[in-house]
């Protein structure tokens, strides 16, 4: 169903303590100028600086448990667009396998979406957590490669 909140897909537990949430999704990838991918960073700062995108202004995600402290506190969090949690990536995969969802994602074998996940290496660097859509494969990219991203919001 898609509508002015955009494509619902279901519902999801965040924060502690946990509260359920509806889950929606952009009708389309979110893009660069000239790229259809974009850097982490390049995407978690275009997002943030958005106001009216489908009807709602972006909030920069950082982190997965900044999000999730940005999406608990009402007083901040007004229904804006953001990157991602790993766990509302994974419920945009069943809404696409289920067949909820039309498929109008890059679906290929080399085709990524970024989650807000931060992951500290071994070497001490951080790098984000990405998501194959096309058979839910996670990887880890550095902060320097590219990903699409797909915006959600929660209501």
């Amino acid at each position: 169903m898609s509508g002015k909140d955009g494509i619902y897909i279901g519902t999801c537990t965040i924060g502690r303590p946990e509260r359920s949430v509806d889950v929606f999704i952009a009708p389309e990838d979110f893009r660069g100028t000239f790229t259809a991918q974009l850097t982490f960073e390049e995407a978690d700062t275009r997002v943030a600086a958005l106001t009216d995108y489908h009807g709602h202004a972006g909030i920069r995600a950082q982190d997965q448990d900044y999000l999730n402290q940005c999406l608990q506190d009402t007083s901040y969090y007004k229904g804006q667009w953001f990157i991602p949690t790993e766990k509302m990536l994974e419920l945009l995969y069943n809404a696409i396998k289920s067949g909820s969802v039309r498929s109008s994602f890059q679906m290929g074998e080399k085709d990524y979406y970024w989650t807000c996940l931060q992951i500290e290496q071994l070497d001490g660097t951080t790098s984000t957590a990405c998501n194959r859509l096309s058979d839910n494969y996670d990887i880890v990219r550095s902060k320097s490669q590219k990903a699409h991203t797909r915006l959600f919001r929660v209501k």
